[in-house]
């Protein structure tokens, strides 16, 4: 075998190798985040870990590599060792769950120590995998120099093997995002990945053939010089400016493109399609125009190019539901997405994604250790994208906004483009005078990018509204109030557009949220819910007779709006001793504390959002499960509208995997799922004196008439009947009715239900007709004592599902003391009611 034919086998594996790391790193940020949390610094320590692991491999491997005889084999067992960490992820991160539950049971999420603990066990526990991938480029490119020197292009081969590792990494995402993880799950994805580096690691050794024994060429090497400093320089900006625009572009991209998982794999494909068009492009200069000049002009071009793209962000809402009639599927929206993505970060990141392969070049041409060389390069490149990554998120971010920080990486770049000038005054004004066009740049209309088109293609009713605040954090991304209509007094809360609450007709059903658990017999010890949003139902349960009452809130951007603007609806809960707030992620909190809850309530946003799935997931219901005393309950809400029939079905399997007793209610257009290990049960007498002491509390109940069982009129699946929905849709999709339980490792709910917002159907109504064919819902009732205790359930009923003259008709008929109140609201109602 030759040295061309070695190349041409070569020229796949580092491209294999793209992908399977790219794999790699998504799956292994998935699990790493479900035991540290899914919090912003949470998930910052386990990127920072990956990062610095393979920053400190690329130095270190790519010294040992340059003493290698066989760069290719050792190439080859790098790969191996990548592959059979793969294969251990699930069941090694298994243990590191329970180390970390062991050691920071009982702590606070931002505890100093559990933050230091978090560290550590991230970094122990990617260490060995990311320093195998920090050498595969050193080892590779030490490799392939030798094979391509003859020709005199060992930089060009250098730069073409990093051109290879992007279009794996783009085709990674792509795969990844819509295909691996979507049919087939973590743990198979993984597998996937180790056949992919078990691929490379065959292809490296079958090339090795024509490789010669290096050993000569160390002590030839030994008196060259290794990188200068400015290149160095050069290096650390490159990985610190793709990674800041990185963060700061995700952050956009959420709020107006869309924050489903989908979204979030679209817009790093398209960013890394943008770098690797950079990186062929760069592989293709012509080696008498590398110079620092050349670099200069690439960087300023790049700086121009993404301030040109700043008018079109806040276009981009108006665009996609614009597009909305004409494109009704998933797969057609997720293309104009697509199409979007592309224009506001696609087209700057080819430029951005051309400078550091240049470097590359410079490095293979002019260092004859190039293992070490090319090492040295990736460690300094790769700890620029750590600080950039990490200063960008937790500093500039919310400093500076992220048209602050676009602004300011913008002006930044025309100013390294400056640096890159040296010598050449005329072409340092060009450069200067490109960073002063960030001061003439318009301002955002932050109301259109807030508007939320992109979740149904749809105009919005928010985008006419008045902005009154907008808080930016890498946490929570867009949280934002608006009074819509202006000067109506309606605000409305949202985050990255999505509606979260407000204070006038979505209150009463908040309220009522919180109240449907009081419906059901059970302790009133210790209580917990997650999510704040407005705090309506926060204070609605705070004001029940349990013992303690705790919230948790991964947003502090969140509590503050809650705070602000919805004082009223919430009375001012969050300032109550009644309260005890926890700030981070609520799955994460159930697996620290050691408290067991009477009741566990999920107030959480649509589970299309990336993210809000693993809160439906098996596991963790079981943890919720272990959590909850012996007859305590589990409340939680789901989606109705742009629902799946499927995913309907598994969230209800997902619960019912966990909990025997389930039960379906559905009241102010909202789904309620409550749960427990003992039989749902309602206790009349019990019912009626809480009824009676809470009216006395407050002036109105908001439930009809003050009278709690009239909430038992929501209820729409009782127990038998959530298992005939759920084996009918096993049955029509031929699967035992485990195959619909959504796990951690095979995320049905995260890549299913984003595909119901373009529905085209009313799918509230669907389920509710499908429902009531299912037969009526009854729950045991104890201690239905008294000469009509029957006539007041029905009637009840009936008012709570709306049909007040048939509620009337039945009360009618006797005068009982505990029916008073609701037999005057009746009245009251249908007089409302008749025609004048």
């Amino acid at each position: 075998m030759n040295s061309a034919s070695a190349r041409r086998i070569l020229t796949p594996a580092f491209a294999l190798s793209g992908v399977a790391g790219l794999i790699y790193e998504t799956v292994l940020q998935r699990e790493l985040c479900r035991t540290f949390g899914a919090s912003a610094w949470a998930t910052a320590t386990v990127l920072a870990a990956f990062m610095a692991g393979t920053a400190i491999g690329a130095w270190l491997l790519g010294r040992v590599v340059e003493k290698s005889r066989h760069p290719l084999r050792f190439y080859a067992v790098l790969e191996l060792g990548i592959g059979a960490c793969a294969l251990l992820t699930p069941a090694a991160n298994r243990a590191l769950t329970q180390i970390f539950v062991a050691l920071g049971h009982g702590q606070e999420q931002h505890d100093p120590k559990l933050v230091l603990l978090r560290i550590g066990l991230a970094f122990a526990f990617v260490l060995v995998p990311t320093l195998l991938m920090g050498g595969t480029l050193p080892a590779m490119s030490r490799a392939l120099v030798s094979l391509a020197e003859q020709e005199g292009s060992s930089g060009r081969w250098v730069s073409r093997l990093y051109t290879l590792n992007l279009a794996g990494a783009s085709l990674g995402a792509l795969a990844t995002g819509y295909a691996f993880l979507p049919l087939l799950g973590l743990a198979k994805s993984l597998m996937i990945g180790t056949a992919l580096n078990l691929a490379a690691a065959v292809l490296a050794l079958w090339a090795s053939r024509a490789q010669p024994d290096l050993a000569r060429e160390e002590a030839a090497a030994a008196g060259s010089s290794i990188v200068r400093p400015l290149l160095l320089l050069a290096a650390l900006w490159s990985g610190f400016s793709s990674f800041a625009f990185e963060v700061v572009w995700t952050h956009l991209i959420a709020l107006v493109v869309g924050t489903s998982v989908y979204a979030f794999a679209l817009m790093l494909a398209i960013f890394l399609t943008g770098l690797l068009f950079g990186s062929m492009w760069a592989t293709r200069v012509p080696a008498s125009r590398l110079n620092w000049t050349f670099l200069g002009w690439v960087q300023l071009a790049s700086a121009m190019v993404i301030l040109a793209t700043i008018p079109l962000w806040q276009r981009v809402p108006a665009a996609l539901s614009w597009a909305g009639p004409h494109v009704v599927t998933f797969w057609g929206r997720e293309l104009v997405r697509a199409a979007a993505c592309l224009v506001v970060v696609g087209v700057p990141a080819v430029l951005i994604g051309a400078f550091y392969p240049l470097l590359l070049r410079q490095v293979g041409d002019g260092d004859k250790r190039v293992g070490r060389a090319v090492g040295l390069v990736t460690a300094v490149n790769t700890a620029g994208a750590v600080i950039g990554s990490l200063s960008a998120g937790f500093l500039l971010l919310p400093a500076l906004g992220s048209r602050g920080l676009v602004d300011l990486l913008a002006a930044a770049g025309a100013l390294v483009a400056a640096l890159c000038f040296r010598g050449a005054p005329k072409r340092q004004l060009i450069a200067l005078v490109g960073a002063a066009a960030v001061l003439v740049m318009p301002a955002w209309n932050m109301t259109r990018m807030v508007s939320g088109e992109n979740v149904y293609f749809a105009p919005s009713f928010l985008a006419t509204g008045k902005l009154l605040s907008v808080a930016e954090s890498v946490e929570a991304g867009f949280t934002t109030v608006l009074e819509t209509p202006p000067g109506s007094g309606q605000l409305i809360l949202t985050s990255n557009g999505k509606f979260q609450g407000n204070n006038t007709g979505e209150v009463v059903a908040q309220y009522r949220v919180a109240q449907l658990p009081l419906l059901l017999d059970h302790g009133f010890g210790h209580a917990v819910i997650v999510g704040v949003g407005t705090g309506s139902s926060m204070a609605m349960l705070a004001s029940q007779p349990f013992e303690s009452v705790e919230v948790v809130e991964m947003s502090h951007d969140i509590v503050d709006a809650a705070r602000r603007f919805f004082r009223v609806p919430n009375g001012g809960i969050l300032e109550s001793d009644r309260l005890q707030l926890h700030y981070g992620d609520g799955r994460n909190h159930l697996l620290l504390t050691q408290t067991r809850y009477d009741l566990i309530t999920i107030e959480l946003t649509s589970i299309w959002i990336a993210g809000e799935s693993d809160l439906y997931n098996k596991e963790f219901y079981g943890n919720v499960r272990e959590h909850l005393s012996p007859r305590g309950v589990m409340q939680q809400w789901v989606q109705l509208h742009h629902m799946p029939r499927k995913e309907m079905a598994i969230v209800l399997a997902s619960v019912k995997s966990q909990f025997p007793h389930v039960a379906l209610f559905v009241g102010g257009g909202q789904g309620q799922i409550l749960a427990s290990m003992e039989p749902l049960e309602l206790n009349y007498r019990y019912l009626n004196e809480l009824s009676q002491r809470l009216r006395r509390q407050f002036a109105s109940l908001l439930v009809p008439g003050g009278d709690l069982l009239t909430l038992y009129g929501e209820l729409v699946l009782d127990e038998t009947g959530v298992e005939k929905f759920i084996a009918q849709e096993a049955e029509r999709d031929g699967i035992p009715v485990e195959g619909l339980v959504s796990t951690d490792d095979n995320m049905f709910l995260e890549y299913g239900t984003p595909k119901g917002n373009a529905l085209q159907v009313d799918s509230m109504t669907l389920f509710l007709r499908q429902f009531h064919r299912l037969g009526p819902a009854n729950l045991p009732i104890k201690e239905l004592t008294g000469a009509h205790a029957a006539e007041h359930v029905q009637a009840a009923r009936l008012a709570g599902a709306g049909d007040l003259k048939g509620a009337a008709q039945i009360l009618a008929a006797f005068d009982e003391p505990e029916t008073k109140d609701l037999k005057e609201w009746l009245a009251q109602q249908l007089a409302k009611a008749a025609p004048r």
